[in-house]
């Protein structure tokens, strides 16, 4: 290839090598007038586009650097306006629109990807403990709702708040299992011996779940959000129970009356927040909280959270193409 512009050449002695962006080499002479010239030339392209990062980002490198970087390697390309970075990382479907990534369905798989092993393992074993009891009061079907519209929540929650944090799992929908347990406790009040201390060891056990949140790579934002929804849905789907020949008529028909009260309250403001919930990540993509990260993680020491301290705000490059 022959270059026949001279807007990068760098100022040299005759004849010098000189490199720009590291991959392209040029040579370059001093004129008489004191202004380089550029003497035709071929040379080699040994980089290509690289999509890197979480935020689609495009580097020129060469395919051992790519890897180096754990990037997304075009070889037949040259170019990074050619290359789609975003599509490049995310993988699944093609955008409808490759400058608005829209495969929104992402917000209820995650609830079926794990990290690792030990992360499905616990995820699996709390199912085992908790999912057994739920059926057999309510049924699959119920528990089911409860446990995705929990996630789903809990996840559009906390991509609005933290978005460029990576996060999967069913923490969201555990978290919405357990709020049934509290519901599930409340109804069978009278039914157990001791019932404050029954509340009482689910509810500690439920806020130290949420203090191993403010951990790193632990979502409280998914944990707080699917907790309050797994309240909300377990007063919609759960049923009331009564004791047969136990329980007076009077009793049931009160319960009755208590649980239609609760649908007629929890199921608009379910309404409400997922309304509210979409509305505020589809429309808001630039609200960003200074002070909402320390929800999800506190720095107890300089390097504590570093790893989930991603820079959210325009790069330097991007503001200069401005």
């Amino acid at each position: 290839m022959t270059l026949q512009s001279g807007r990068h050449c760098c100022e040299a002695t005759a004849m010098e090598n000189c490199t720009y962006n590291t991959m392209v080499l040029q040579r370059c002479r001093q004129g008489g007038d004191n202004r380089s010239h550029l003497l035709n030339m071929r040379y080699e392209v040994t980089g290509r586009p690289c999509c890197i990062g979480i935020q689609g980002e495009c580097v020129m490198a060469t395919e051992d650097e790519c890897d180096f970087l754990m990037g997304y390697y075009h070889e037949n390309y040259t170019l990074c306006s050619q290359v789609n970075c975003m599509q490049s990382i995310c993988g699944l479907s093609d955008f409808l629109d490759p400058e608005s990534p829209d495969q929104f369905y992402r917000i209820a798989i995650a609830l079926f990807l794990h990290v690792g092993i030990i992360h499905c393992i616990i995820s699996i074993t709390f199912e085992l403990l908790v999912l057994p009891y739920l059926e057999t009061v309510a049924g699959w079907f119920r528990v089911m709702i409860i446990f995705m519209l929990s996630g789903i929540g809990g996840n559009i929650v906390s991509a609005f708040f933290t978005p460029y944090q990576p996060d999967v799992g069913p923490s969201g929908a555990l978290f919405g299992l357990l709020a049934a347990l509290v519901i599930q406790v409340a109804q069978k009040w009278t039914m157990w011996k001791h019932p404050i201390w029954e509340l009482a060891k689910l509810l500690i056990f439920i806020s130290v779940l949420f203090l191993i949140g403010f951990l790193p790579f632990v979502d409280n934002f998914a944990h707080f959000a699917g907790f309050i929804l797994g309240l909300l849905l377990s007063a919609v789907f759960l049923p009331y129970i009564a004791r047969r020949g136990v329980d007076t008529q009077e009793e049931i028909e009160i319960r009755k009356k208590t649980k239609k009260i609760f649908i007629a309250v929890a199921a608009p403001v379910v309404l409400v927040l997922f309304s509210l919930f979409f509305f505020l990540f589809y429309l808001h993509e630039d609200f960003y909280c200074i002070g909402c990260k320390y929800f999800s993680c506190i720095p107890f020491t300089d390097t504590f959270c570093l790893d989930l301290d991603t820079n959210l705000r325009p790069r330097q490059s991007d503001l200069e193409g401005l």
